[in-house]
């Protein structure tokens, strides 16, 4: 998941992944990553989804694909961080 040390301080480099995880979803790109089991999927990254509190730790990232993926964006950071999620993918 994100690195995030004790007293809760997020790493410069997680601000940025959590900035291009944003700006993608408000563009709609499309993305692809690789599923537990190995096997590659594409689909089309949403609008992060904010809690009531307005809290983006606590965010949710929907991707539309054949079915809909709903991650926390903790989750998604470190998908996009290891390489296990493209941002924008074009092939």
């Amino acid at each position: 998941m994100t690195r995030v040390s004790d007293d809760g301080v997020l790493t410069v480099r997680d601000l940025l992944t959590l900035a291009a995880i944003v700006n993608a979803g408000c563009a709609g790109v499309p993305v692809t990553w690789e599923t537990v089991s190995g096997d590659i999927k594409t689909g089309i990254i949403r609008p992060v989804q904010l809690p009531a509190s307005g809290d983006v730790r606590q965010a949710e990232v929907r991707v539309s694909a054949t079915f809909e993926w709903l991650w926390p964006i903790a989750k998604v950071v470190a998908m996009v961080q290891d390489g296990r999620m493209a941002l924008d993918y074009r092939p």
